[in-house]
């Protein structure tokens, strides 16, 4: 996992990547989708990624300026990420964990960390942030079953208990008409569904 990366890392003395503690990601779909905050984006650390191709060769791949951009890496069609070198820099782990344990306190303020998500579902609409339209249409702390648009970051949507795809799905669905509806804005989904 991702926190798993940034907590071996920095008992090795190597920092940079504290910036996206937090995130609840695999290697694999920090990857694919350049997970990040304001302060850093996983790409702005990779050297190097390693895929398989089709069929079933590996691959090198070294991003070149534009491979990553906002909640997107252009890798090669069809490559199923593997893994990837990150470029760090020696720091005293003190400073690491100390940075860590600042960052995740001001996630726990504004995000609903203790309970299970995909973290944001919205991409940011250009100029603004997703969760404030989703707050203006009334959803934050509606809840479909176990599902429910979170009461503390309304770009989340969190599992109060037996939520199934299907409550997460229709309440997306929800969110994205209201909006639109309201702001004539038609929201993009940040995180993949998979499957039907």
């Amino acid at each position: 996992s991702l926190s798993a990366v940034i907590r071996e890392a920095g008992a090795l003395n190597l920092g940079g990547i504290e910036c996206l503690v937090g995130i609840p990601a695999t290697i694999g779909g920090a990857l694919a989708m350049n997970a990040g905050t304001p302060d850093g984006w996983i790409g702005d650390f990779v050297s190097a990624v390693y895929f398989l191709h089709p069929d079933g060769t590996l691959g090198e791949f070294k991003p070149t300026e534009g491979a990553f951009s906002y909640r997107q890496f252009d890798h090669p069609p069809g490559a199923t990420l593997i893994g990837c070198r990150l470029r760090l820099h020696r720091r005293p782990q003190a400073e690491i964990q100390k940075d860590i344990k600042a960052r995740l306190k001001q996630k726990k303020a504004t995000q609903p960390l203790a309970l299970a998500s995909a973290g944001c579902v919205w991409k940011n609409p250009p100029g603004d942030t997703a969760g404030r339209f989703i707050e203006k249409v009334g959803l934050k702390g509606k809840r479909l079953s176990g599902a429910e648009v979170s009461s503390k970051h309304a770009n989340f949507i969190v599992n109060r208990g037996g939520a199934t795809a299907a409550d997460v799905l229709g309440l997306m669905d929800m969110t994205r008409e209201r909006v639109h509806a309201q702001f004539g804005i038609t929201l993009e989904t940040e995180i993949r569904i998979m499957g039907e």
